[in-house]
C-alpha cells in the first residue's frame, strides 16, 4: 500500500525516523560553578553517547562541549544510573560509560587538549554520585562492586591522587542522595534494604565524618525519603512521602524531628529510579520546587516568608534544577517545544540557554489532552497532519511506559508525533502503579502487576471507543522493559487489538526473579508474590507460559547485551508464539542493553514497528481522510 493512499495509518509525513532519533537530545545533572558558568550532561543521539556542556556567563548562547571524543559521562549504577559527575575547583570528576571509573579533567582547556585522567583503577567497581569534599580535598561516592557473583554497595572517600578508596559505611544494601552539611563534617544520605525499593521504604542518615559515627534521622516505617539536601546554615531537608506524597520537609539531626516546610496533595519528585537528581532547591532566600500535576508541572518558590508559582508560558514539565549566582535553570518541557534547559531571573524572566526547539508546525503538533479513566490517568493524542482533513475513525496505538513504577508526561515526544503524523491517534497511560499520582496509586500494583494495568488498559480503550472517534477493530498496543509485560498480558486477556510491539518487554517473570540485577532482585516479590512459595501467581501472568492465547501479531524488539531482560526470555516467547502460529517477528541488536541508544538502531526500530502495523490495518473498514491539495 503506498503511503499517499491517504488513508489513516498511511499518511505521508515530513516528519522522519531520522528527525525523530535526532530530536531525542537529552539534558541532565545541572551544576553551576564558582563563576557563574553553567554546566550539564548532554546526551548525543548522533553519536549514541552524553557529554559535558558548559555555557560561560561572558558569551551567554556559546555552549561548548567539554567531554572529548572516546568517553561518555554516564554511570550503571543500580543499572539505571544517576548522577554521574561533579565540580571541583578547577576540575572535573565522571564516570566513564565503558569501564564505569572516575575520571578526573582540567578546566579551562578544549576537549582535545584536557585529556581525562583516570582516579580510580578497580576494575570490578562502578561509581556513581560523586562528591567533592573542600574540607578533606576528598571524593566521596557510592561504590557498587561485582565480585564472585556478589554485588556490595558502599559509601567510600576516594583519594583524587592515587584512587585509593576508604570505606565510610557499608551497612545498607543500597545508598542514594549523597549531600555534604556545608557547616559541619556530616554526610546525609538516603539509604534501604532488601526488599525495598528506594520508592517504598528509605531511611535519612546521617553520617558524622570525623567520629565513625551514623544515626538514622528518619525513616523507620512505611516512609519513602528521598533527595537530602543542607542549607547554607547547616539544616537538613529531604522529601519524604509519609503523608501520602512526596513532600518537603526538614529534620532535625539530633532530636530526630521533623517539621513541614511545604505540603500540598502532590508529589514534588518523580520515583528515584536515578541516584542524585535534584528536584527542589534551597537558597539563601528561601526554596523553590517542582509540584507535579497531571496537566503538567508547577514550579513553586519561598522568598523570606512569601510562597507563590511562576507562570510558565512555554514549558508545563520540569525536571531538575540548580542555581545560577541569582538564576535558577531547570530542565524543562512544553506541549510543542522539544527539551529545554532554561534560566530564570530574579524578575521571572525565562532565558532559553539551549533546546526548546518547535519542530513542527502548529497544525502538525498533535497536543495531549489529559483524560482521566475510571481508575488511570492518560494523555490521548489525535492524529495531526496540516495535509490531511480528519474523517470518520482512525487507528490508536496505546503507549505503556516502563518501570512499572515511573510515568509519562504531556510534554512533546517525537516518538508520538511519529505516530500522529501518520493517521494514528495515541494513548499515552499512565496506568495504576504510576509515579506523580501519590503513594497509594503507586502502590496499586502491590501483588497485582499483570492484572490492574491490564484492567486500566481495558477501561481505557472501552471508553476511548466511545468518546473518540477510534476504531474499535485497529487498535495496537505497545510497551518497553516492564510496559511489553504489560503489553503482552493485554493482548493474552483482552480481545480488542490488532496487533502489538514488545520492546525488551518481561516473558518469564519467574525467570527474571532468579537471574535479574540486585538493584530489583526483590521488586518482583513485591510486585507478584514470593516468587518460592507462591509460584502459581507467576504463571498467572506469564506471558511465556500463556503465550497460546495470543491471538494478534507481535513484533520484538531486544537487546543481546541486556541484563535486566535477558534476550532468551524474547527468543523464547518469539518461539512459543510462532509454534502456535501466530505472527512473530522479533529483531535482535548485538550492541545494545535495556533500552536502545545507537541511532542506527532507534531509527530501525521506528520504520519496522510502522510497517509491521501497517500490514494490520484493515483497508476496506478505514474510512480514508480527505487529501487537502
Amino acid at each position: 500500500m503506498s503511503a499517499d493512499t491517504g488513508l489513516p495509518g498511511f499518511w505521508s509525513s515530513e516528519l522522519s525516523a531520522e528527525q525523530v532519533v535526532s530530536g531525542s537530545r537529552d539534558f541532565s545533572q545541572l551544576q553551576s560553578g564558582s563563576d557563574g558558568s553553567l554546566y550539564w550532561v548532554e546526551f548525543k543521539p548522533a553519536e549514541g553517547r552524553s557529554v559535558i556542556c558548559c555555557e560561560s556567563p561572558e558569551t551567554p548562547g556559546s555552549i561548548i562541549g567539554i567531554t572529548p571524543p572516546g568517553f561518555s559521562v554516564e554511570s550503571r549504577v543500580h543499572e539505571y544510573g544517576g548522577r554521574s559527575w561533579e565540580l571541583a575547583e578547577q576540575q572535573l570528576f565522571f564516570v566513564n560509560a565503558e569501564d564505569q571509573q572516575i575520571y578526573s579533567q582540567s578546566l579551562g582547556c578544549s576537549p582535545d587538549q584536557a585529556t581525562p585522567l583516570p582516579v580510580t583503577r578497580t576494575v570490578n567497581s562502578r561509581f556513581i554520585e560523586p562528591l567533592w569534599c573542600r574540607r578533606t580535598q576528598q571524593l566521596l561516592a557510592i561504590e557498587e562492586r561485582h565480585c564472585n557473583g556478589e554485588v556490595l554497595n558502599r559509601v567510600v572517600a576516594v583519594n583524587p591522587q592515587n584512587g585509593q578508596l576508604q570505606i565510610l559505611h557499608d551497612d545498607f544494601d543500597f545508598y542514594a542522595g549523597l549531600a555534604l552539611n556545608p557547616l559541619a563534617q556530616q554526610l546525609a544520605f538516603v539509604a534501604w534494604n532488601h526488599p525495598h525499593q528506594p520508592w517504598t521504604v528509605t531511611s535519612l542518615c546521617v553520617l558524622e565524618l570525623n567520629q565513625d559515627l551514623c544515626r538514622v534521622v528518619a525513616g523507620t516505617g512505611a516512609e519513602a525519603i528521598a533527595q537530602p539536601q543542607f542549607d547554607d546554615k547547616g539544616c537538613l531537608f529531604a522529601m519524604s512521602d509519609l503523608s501520602g506524597w512526596w513532600n518537603l520537609y526538614q529534620f532535625d539531626c539530633e532530636t530526630e524531628q521533623r517539621h513541614p516546610v511545604f505540603t500540598a496533595n502532590k508529589d514534588m519528585i518523580t520515583s528515584p529510579w536515578q541516584s542524585g537528581l535534584q528536584q527542589y532547591l534551597l537558597g539563601p532566600a528561601g526554596w523553590a520546587l517542582i509540584k507535579f500535576q497531571h496537566s503538567g508541572s508547577e514550579l513553586w518558590f519561598s522568598e523570606q516568608g512569601s510562597t507563590g508559582k511562576v507562570i510558565l508560558e512555554e514549558f508545563n514539565h520540569l525536571r531538575v534544577m540548580c542555581q545560577r549566582q541569582d538564576q535558577l535553570c531547570l530542565v524543562a518541557a512544553g506541549e510543542d517545544r522539544l527539551l529545554a534547559i532554561i534560566e530564570i531571573d530574579q524578575y521571572r524572566n525565562v532565558r532559553v540557554v539551549t533546546g526548546g526547539e518547535k519542530p513542527l508546525n502548529s497544525d502538525d503538533c498533535a497536543r495531549p489532552v489529559p483524560l482521566r479513566f475510571s481508575h488511570s490517568y492518560g494523555y490521548f493524542y489525535q492524529p495531526a497532519n496540516a495535509g490531511y482533513v480528519l474523517k470518520g475513525r482512525y487507528p490508536l496505538v496505546i503507549f505503556l511506559h516502563g518501570g512499572p513504577t515511573a510515568a509519562t508526561y504531556p510534554v512533546l515526544n517525537l516518538a508520538v508525533q511519529y505516530w500522529t503524523q501518520r493517521g494514528f491517534a495515541v494513548l499515552d497511560l499512565n496506568y495504576r502503579g504510576s509515579s506523580n499520582y501519590g503513594r497509594d496509586y503507586r502502590f496499586a500494583l502491590h501483588r497485582s502487576w499483570g492484572r490492574t494495568e491490564v484492567d486500566d488498559i481495558a477501561d481505557a480503550v472501552r471508553q476511548l471507543t466511545l468518546q473518540k472517534p477510534v476504531h474499535r477493530d485497529q487498535v495496537f498496543i505497545r510497551g518497553s522493559s516492564s510496559g511489553g509485560f504489560s503489553a503482552l498480558n493485554a493482548l493474552i486477556e483482552l480481545d480488542c487489538f490488532r496487533a502489538g510491539a514488545s520492546l525488551y518487554g518481561v516473558t518469564d517473570p519467574l525467570q527474571l526473579n532468579s537471574c535479574t540485577h540486585k538493584f530489583e532482585s526483590h521488586y518482583l516479590s513485591w510486585l507478584i508474590a514470593d516468587a518460592e512459595t507462591e509460584t502459581e501467581r507467576y504463571q498467572a501472568v506469564s506471558p511465556l507460559i500463556r503465550a497460546g492465547r495470543i491471538t494478534a501479531p507481535v513484533i520484538f524488539f531486544q537487546g543481546e547485551q541486556d541484563v535486566v531482560v535477558l534476550p532468551d526470555q524474547t527468543r523464547s516467547m518469539v518461539t512459543a508464539m510462532q509454534s502456535n502460529g501466530v505472527a512473530a517477528e522479533a529483531h535482535y541488536y548485538a550492541d545494545e542493553g535495556h533500552g536502545f541508544r545507537q541511532p542506527a538502531t532507534r531509527l530501525e526500530v521506528l520504520q519496522r514497528e510502522l510497517a509491521f502495523y501497517q500490514q494490520y490495518i484493515d483497508l476496506q473498514a478505514a474510512i480514508g481522510p480527505k487529501v487537502v491539495e
